[in-house]
This record gives C-alpha cells, sequence and structure tokens, in this order.
C-alpha cells in the first residue's frame, strides 16, 4: 500500500511540476522586448556598392548618418527630370527595367501610390502593379528605411562650357543613399500571383530644405543606375521561388542579360523572353517595327488589364 501511495504522490508531483513549467508566464507591462539583431555598417555598405556601383558616389565624399524621416516617395515615383532644379530638363524616365527567373523573363513594375506613415516615417506603403508575359497582378506592400547616408559636406555644381544649366540649379547639395527591405504582396485571388522581397538601394541629393531629389550627377554615364531592387519573387500557390530584380537604367545582376556598354541592351538570348519588344523599340531606328514598339514600349499597361499570355 505504501509502495502505491508513493507511487501515486510521486506521479502527481511530476503532474504539477509540468503543468507549471507549461503555464504561460505573465510579462510585465514595462518588460523589454527583445531587439533587432544589430546590422554592421559594413553589411549596408555592401548592398549599397553591390547594387548602386560607382553611381553610389560614396568613394568621393564623406558619409554621416542622415535622417531617417526624410520623404523619399519622389524618388520612387520620379518619371521626368522637368523640375527645374535639374538636369538635363525634361529628360524623360524610362520605366524600371527588371527580370524573374533563370531565363531573364521580362517584368514590367510600377508604384501607382505610395505614402510615408506617419506613425513610423521610415515606413512607406505602397501600391503598384506588375506585368509579365502580358499578366497583370496587383500589389499593395512597404518599403521600410533601414540605412541613409549623407555626404557631410554639401556641393555645388557650377554652370560649364558643356552643359547649359548648372545641375541642380546651383543649389548646393548633399548627395546621399538609402538602402531599405521591401515586401510587396500581389493579390492571391489573381492567377500566377506571389510576394516580392528583398533589399532596395537608392541615390539621391537633400538641399538645405530637406528637399529630396532624384541623383542626376553622372545621368549620362554608361554605368549610371538608381532605386536597384534585388529579391525574389514567392508564389503564393505553390511556394515556388524565383530571382527577381528591377531598377531604373540597369538592373542588379543581370550579367547575360545586359550586354550593354553605354547603356541597357539585352541579349539575343533574352529576347524570346519579352525583351524584343524593347530592342525593337530603342535600337532599330527605322521601319514599322521601330515604331510599332515604341507605341508599345510607351503604352501604360497598368491603366488597363491586358491580354493573359500564360504563366510566369
Amino acid at each position: 500500500m505504501k509502495t502505491h501511495q508513493h507511487i501515486c504522490l510521486a506521479s502527481s508531483l511530476c503532474f504539477l511540476i509540468c503543468a507549471a513549467s507549461a503555464a504561460p508566464t505573465e510579462v510585465p507591462p514595462n518588460a523589454a522586448t527583445p531587439e533587432e539583431p544589430v546590422v554592421s555598417e559594413e553589411y549596408y555598405k555592401n548592398i549599397y556598392k553591390r547594387l548602386l556601383g560607382r553611381s553610389a558616389y560614396t568613394d568621393i565624399h564623406e558619409l554621416e548618418e542622415g535622417p531617417l524621416d526624410l520623404d523619399f516617395s519622389p524618388i520612387w515615383m520620379v518619371r521626368q527630370l522637368n523640375f527645374g532644379q535639374q538636369w538635363p530638363s525634361n529628360q524623360q524616365i524610362r520605366e524600371p527595367l527588371g527580370y524573374i527567373g533563370d531565363h531573364f523573363q521580362r517584368l514590367q513594375i510600377r508604384f501607382t501610390s505610395i505614402a510615408q506613415r506617419e506613425s513610423d516615417p521610415t515606413v512607406y506603403d505602397v501600391a503598384g502593379k506588375t506585368r509579365v508575359k502580358g499578366h497583370i497582378c496587383d500589389f499593395k506592400g512597404t518599403l521600410t528605411l533601414k540605412y541613409v547616408r549623407l555626404a557631410k559636406v554639401p556641393i555645388r555644381y557650377e554652370r560649364t562650357e558643356q552643359d547649359q544649366e548648372a545641375l541642380y540649379n546651383g543649389t548646393p547639395v548633399r548627395p546621399g543613399v538609402v538602402v531599405g527591405e521591401y515586401k510587396l504582396v500581389e493579390d492571391p485571388a489573381q492567377l500566377r500571383s506571389g510576394i516580392l522581397t528583398g533589399m532596395f538601394a537608392t541615390n539621391f541629393v537633400m538641399t538645405d530644405h530637406k528637399d529630396v531629389w532624384y541623383a542626376t550627377a553622372d545621368f549620362q554615364s554608361d554605368h549610371y543606375r538608381n532605386n536597384q531592387f534585388e529579391g525574389i519573387w514567392t508564389s503564393h500557390r505553390y511556394g515556388m521561388i524565383k530571382v527577381c530584380n528591377w531598377g531604373n537604367h540597369r538592373i542588379p545582376n543581370s550579367e547575360g542579360l545586359d550586354i550593354g556598354a553605354g547603356e541597357f541592351s539585352p541579349s539575343d538570348r533574352a529576347l524570346p523572353y519579352g525583351w524584343q519588344t524593347y530592342r525593337n523599340a530603342y535600337y532599330v531606328s527605322t521601319g514599322e517595327d521601330s515604331k510599332t514598339a515604341l507605341q508599345k514600349e510607351e503604352e501604360a499597361w497598368w491603366e488597363d488589364e491586358v491580354a493573359d499570355e500564360g504563366p510566369r
């Protein structure tokens, strides 16, 4: 009998101990929450140097930490450099260049709205559309700033014999770079939709009044690029993952696609994957093919649905 009682007592104690350990622990209201892991300065430097290359200006300027509450939405929404402060005036900025997958299938992407959050100015709520093989998806998501650096000393560009206007109208500016994370969620109800995630890097200049402008100091140079987005696309339905990159003027990690010396130019192997129209529009100077292709390149595809042409 005593042995049976000892066993029951031991079982009860074991149950109570296990139950106590499994019970949720109440967190004091002022308890510290786990902080995000600290990322080194070198980590972000490597990102913007890889994505922006010589366009980052960071090797010729001594940098310091910049304010995270600047409004960068004009940089990501810029369509034309015709603000009066910038040169060359009335210079049209083409739609971003992008690809998805191992064959460099052409990706087109358009931000239709970007709004900086009042509660957290490092976060931007965005909306827009993507198009692949004529198939359009709507998306919503966020751009989150992680790193902003500015030149310590403002610089002023003067008018030269070659330039009829001084860059930024001679206004003193501080070149800078911003690095962040993005997450764009395509509508799950739409076919062949998914989630785009990754990192981005953007060049800008800031005036004394904290106005942020698109960086154009070497706009006509061979290596010029901006708004570089590097990441992946993950299918909602199947979980399939594909490389997915885009940017202004050039595309990150596009070796095998971009063979242009002075500007972006798609390779022959990429032409069947959505790039033939681009080549005809910008590299065939005469003929009906060039005219038709240019009209297609300049169409506002994000305003209307386009005929579906198969999977991504």
